[in-house]
């Protein structure tokens, strides 16, 4: 017996897919921005190289270089960092929703917004202090208690 495939989840799985295709598109051109101009045909090249070890173009070009330290080693962890938080605060919207049961909930009803306001005070006011004992960021020790 053959199993016909939903037309719900055919229409998903094409809005996943093109989603995904979105992410990547955005995060390429993403990184093509900034003082120094690189096509974006070089930052596919230096990406797939780097990610897959397929070569297109000068080995030399795709993995040494002025144009390599600038797409691999400053603007890629950049803009994965920024991708990668903002998967994680849509998860935390969508965990903050599902936890109050209201579509429109925001991070006042919980009283987030409060306690971040209050870490932050709490750093600025102490951090002459811990910077004077340690090497650390007073800002990330402080958000570390208050996050506990």
């Amino acid at each position: 017996m053959k199993k016909h495939l939903n037309p719900k989840h055919a229409l998903l799985g094409t809005a996943i897919v093109i989603f995904l295709g979105a992410l990547v598109l955005s995060i390429l051109a993403a990184v093509t921005i900034g003082a120094v101009k690189v096509s974006l045909a070089d930052v596919y090249r230096i990406v797939l190289y780097n990610v897959t070890r397929i070569e297109l173009g000068d080995k030399a070009f795709l993995s040494s270089g002025t144009v390599y330290e600038i797409v691999w080693n400053l603007r890629m962890p950049r803009v994965m960092m920024g991708a990668i938080i903002g998967v994680l605060l849509a998860m935390c919207g969508v965990v903050m929703q599902a936890t109050v049961q209201n579509p429109l909930a925001d991070p006042y009803i919980l009283g987030i917004s409060s306690g971040a306001s209050l870490g932050a005070t709490f750093s600025i006011m102490i951090g002459a202090v811990v910077r004077s004992i340690s090497s650390t960021s007073p800002m990330l020790i402080c958000l570390l208690i208050v996050a506990i």
